[in-house]
């Protein structure tokens, strides 16, 4: 609840940017299957407490956040800009945001119904004509990544009335749902258009102008060029916000820290939230007298690994029969159990209910090694193979047991 209060659902499934290592697997194989980590906050906690509830008329308060998973998207999107969906993970389904309802009028046009009385923090309206230009406008400046990439099947935003938009598909996509709930900078966030347009999308993203429950106070910093301990982001609560409620905090600033240097300044008080720690780093939190872990049940962050095929050094992977055994030799529920504290979930694959995919004829793969050996002799491996394998500082302890997996 806290993070909701906060943020109203910070996070998106977004990997972190960090520290890399690498080791070199002997006779071994890679893996491409998610875990997705039910998302662990720290945060520090006031002196007195009161169990009756209080309502708070006005935003209060000061906190200093380390957001350890892709700060860019994470302080734009929900915080600032926002999308025409949410996603509850406690529901599994889509909540409505900038858009309150939805359906199809046939296998390649969706309506939507958006939210009335919104405005942006400059006092531009939102309406069909706003979302409308925000697909036209990002799918031609924003190159290489947002709407020309996720939103590529859409042909066309259709405005039917000031409140009523059909997003028009050249072919079927199950996933386009999912598309829609995407980052502001790798996929798709309502912008001011006509803000947007005055300065162009490079000095958007420095100052954005969105709907929602804050408002940037300077600019946006590249968290890659700011040195530790370093603000690269300073938001105030949205007087005005639709939300009636949110926000609950008056200032949030963003300060850049590892994830060594995060646990430090929480427990010692420099540091009020850590959006994201490391799992093993939780009894350390909970063992500090004024921090606490909240497991935060309605965001997702996924645990995956990237294959690379087109290396002339990967080859095997380009096998069918090696990724499936790659699959076979995890043992997730031990995975799940030492590297993640049990803090993590077992999922089939980036498809999920949500997105309104019928999963109830798939299985899981079961830690399997005789077949995974099977699998790798059919493919001409026998003896395994060599594969060098890159990691962020924070999934060193699950690197170390995939190590471990695929050395049997």
């Amino acid at each position: 609840m806290f993070a909701q209060s906060c943020f109203k659902g910070v996070g998106d499934f977004i990997r972190a940017k960090g520290r890399t290592g690498g080791f070199q697997i002997k006779k071994a194989f890679w893996i491409f299957t998610s875990f997705p980590s039910l998302v662990l906050f720290a945060l520090i906690l006031a002196l007195t407490t009161t169990s009756a509830t209080i309502a708070i008329a006005e935003p209060r308060g000061e906190i200093r956040v380390v957001e350890t998973w892709r700060p860019d998207v994470n302080v734009l999107g929900h915080n600032v800009l926002q999308y025409l969906y949410g996603y509850a993970l406690d529901r599994n389904e889509l909540v409505p945001c900038l858009a309150v309802s939805r359906k199809w009028i046939d296998d390649t046009t969706l309506q939507l119904n958006l939210r009335q009385g919104v405005r942006f923090h400059n006092g531009e309206t939102f309406d069909a004509k706003a979302v409308k230009f925000n697909f036209e406008y990002q799918r031609k400046n924003n190159p290489g990544w947002g709407v020309q990439v996720c939103m590529k099947d859409v042909v066309e935003m259709r405005v039917i009335d000031p409140y009523t938009i059909n997003v028009v598909l050249n072919q079927t996509d199950s996933l386009i749902l999912d598309k829609l709930i995407c980052g502001p900078v790798i996929g798709w966030a309502i912008g001011a258009p006509r803000y947007m347009e005055q300065v162009g999308w490079k000095e958007f993203l420095k100052r954005p102008v969105g709907t929602g429950p804050y408002m940037v106070e300077g600019e946006i910093h590249d968290y890659r060029e700011v040195v530790d301990g370093g603000v690269y982001a300073r938001l105030v609560a949205n007087p005005d916000y639709w939300d009636e409620g949110f926000p609950k905090i008056q200032r949030i600033t963003f300060v850049k820290y590892g994830p060594k240097e995060a646990l430090d300044g929480l427990t010692r008080g420099r540091i009020d939230l850590v959006t994201s720690l490391i799992p093993k780093d939780t009894l350390k939190v909970e063992n500090s007298h004024h921090s606490k872990v909240v497991k935060g049940r309605n965001d997702v962050r996924f645990t995956n690994v990237w294959l690379n095929l087109m290396s002339p050094h990967t080859i095997p992977l380009r096998d069918m029969r090696v990724r499936k055994a790659l699959n076979y030799a995890v043992n997730k529920e031990e995975l799940i159990r030492y590297a993640f504290k049990g803090n993590a979930l077992e999922m089939r694959g980036f498809l999920t209910e949500k997105v309104g995919v019928d999963l109830s004829q798939t299985e899981a793969y079961e830690h399997n090694i005789p077949k995974a050996r099977e699998l790798l002799r059919e493919a001409g491996y026998e003896k395994g193979f060599d594969m060098k394998v890159f990691y962020h500082e924070q999934e060193y302890l699950i690197a170390i047991f995939l190590m471990r997996f695929y050395s049997l």
